[in-house]
Parts: C-alpha cells; sequence; structure tokens
C-alpha cells in the first residue's frame, strides 16, 4: 500500500484495511456498524466515521456510509473508493444525507467481498 499512498500523495483521504463478513440475513457481505458484521482498521476518515461500506449478496449494489457530519457534505466528499481491484466514484453515486450520515449507493459490479477475507481499501 504504501506504493500506492505515494503515488497519490496528499489525494488520500482514507487507507485502511476490511475484514469482510456476511450480515445475519445473508443479503450484505463486506462491513457495517448496525447491524454489526464485518471490521475495518481504522474506522475514522478525516475524524469522521466509516459507517458501512459493503456489496449485495448476489451482485447488484454496493454502499458506502460516513457518520458524525454536521451539515451535509456533499456527494463530492470524496472522489473514489477502491477496494479488491475495483473502484467507485462519488460521481456515478446515489446519494442521500440524513441525521449526520452521508450515504453513497452504486448499481453493477460488486467489490467482491469474500468472508474473512482482509482488503486494503483507498478513498480519495
Amino acid at each position: 500500500m504504501t506504493g500506492i499512498l505515494a503515488a497519490f500523495g496528499s489525494a488520500v483521504k482514507y487507507s485502511g484495511l476490511l475484514t469482510a463478513s456476511t450480515n445475519g440475513l445473508n443479503t450484505e457481505r463486506g462491513y457495517n456498524t448496525s447491524p454489526a458484521f464485518g471490521s475495518m482498521t481504522p474506522t475514522t476518515i478525516e475524524a469522521h466515521t466509516i459507517v458501512e461500506l459493503w456489496d449485495a449478496v448476489g451482485g447488484g449494489s454496493q454502499q458506502m456510509s460516513i457518520g458524525g457530519f454536521g451539515a451535509d457534505p456533499g456527494k463530492s466528499f470524496f472522489t473514489s473508493v477502491s477496494a479488491n481491484g475495483v473502484t467507485k466514484t462519488s460521481a456515478s453515486a446515489g446519494y442521500s444525507y440524513a441525521g449526520g450520515v452521508a450515504t453513497w449507493q452504486w448499481a453493477g459490479g460488486n467489490f467482491g467481498f469474500v468472508n474473512t477475507n482482509v482488503y486494503p481499501v483507498l478513498i480519495l
């Protein structure tokens, strides 16, 4: 990851690891704080908390939420999130904000998270 970080320099907002797991309903795979499954280290991005980053089991959608905002940070809070060789952009996401939590949703190809596997995550 060091070479990647050097290549992107100050554009990096977050660099960490996601250990994937599946929710109890077997509908989401990756990381979530509620209901709790998987893990991320660290969980903070610019003093905010990564609430979730997951794929829908069986494909079709992905979601990332970041909490702890005092006001809507806007869809372009980050440029892209990459994991497991897959990159999703904020520009191509659906976006919502409520109660201090910003959520980005994508349709299409999943990150491909597999239970217990560990994935570097890079957010620019």
